[in-house]
C-alpha cells in the first residue's frame, strides 16, 4: 500500500513537470525514492540542505532538520519558500493539493478555513458523487449544504442531487470564489 502512494505521489511530480515545462522548474530528490519540484530560481538555495519525505495524513511533504539550541527543528520547504518561520502561525497551501509541487505559483498564504476547505477531497464513502451534497431519506430529497469557518451552513432541499449539487457550487464560489472547489466546474452554473 505504501509503495502505490509513493508511486502516486512520483507520479504526481512527473505529470506536474510535464504539464508546465521543464525549463523553468527543477527537481530535488528527497528520501523513499520521492522528488518535489521547485522553481529553477529556488535551486541553489534550497539544494544546500539534505531534504526528505515526510509523511503527513497520507500525504508526503519535502521536509530539513536544522539544530537549534542542541534541538532538532523540522522545516517544511514550502514554508522556508514562503519565508515562514518556526512559530510563524501563517498558514501556506498548496493549491493544487500536490504537496510534492513547490513552486510559488502552487503556494499561497491562507487562512485555516481556506487551507482546510482546499485539502478536503470527496470521501471515498461519498455515494452522492458531490461535494456538500446529502441525501435526506424521510424527505426524500437531496440537501445541500457547506462548511465555512468551521460552521455548517444549510443551503437547501432539492429534488435531485444535480440540482443540490449547482447550489452548492454557487454558493461555494459566494464563500471562497476563485478557490472554490466545485462539483461541476466553472461551466457547471
Amino acid at each position: 500500500m505504501n509503495g502505490s502512494r509513493e508511486n502516486q505521489s512520483s507520479t504526481y511530480v512527473q505529470s506536474a513537470i510535464a504539464h508546465i515545462g521543464i525549463e523553468n522548474v527543477k527537481r530535488i530528490s528527497l528520501t523513499r525514492g520521492l522528488s518535489v519540484i521547485i522553481d529553477s530560481e529556488d535551486f541553489d538555495e534550497l539544494s544546500k540542505y539534505k531534504w526528505y519525505a515526510c509523511k503527513k495524513r497520507n500525504l508526503f511533504y519535502a521536509y530539513r532538520d536544522k539544530m537549534i539550541n542542541k534541538q532538532k527543528i523540522h522545516i517544511p520547504m514550502h514554508r522556508q519558500i514562503m519565508q515562514l518561520h518556526s512559530g510563524d502561525k501563517a498558514i501556506c497551501d498548496h493549491i493544487n493539493r500536490n504537496t510534492l509541487d513547490n513552486r510559488k505559483a502552487n503556494l499561497r498564504i491562507v487562512t485555516h478555513s481556506l487551507n482546510q476547505y482546499n485539502c478536503v477531497m470527496i470521501r471515498k464513502n461519498n455515494t452522492t458523487g458531490y461535494r456538500g451534497i446529502t441525501f435526506h431519506r424521510k424527505l426524500g430529497k437531496w440537501i445541500a449544504q457547506i462548511r465555512v469557518n468551521n460552521k455548517h451552513i444549510y443551503i437547501g432541499v432539492f429534488t435531485s442531487k444535480e440540482e443540490a449539487a449547482k447550489a452548492y457550487d454557487k454558493e461555494a464560489i459566494k464563500y471562497y470564489g476563485k478557490n472554490a472547489m466545485l462539483n461541476f466546474g466553472e461551466e457547471g452554473q
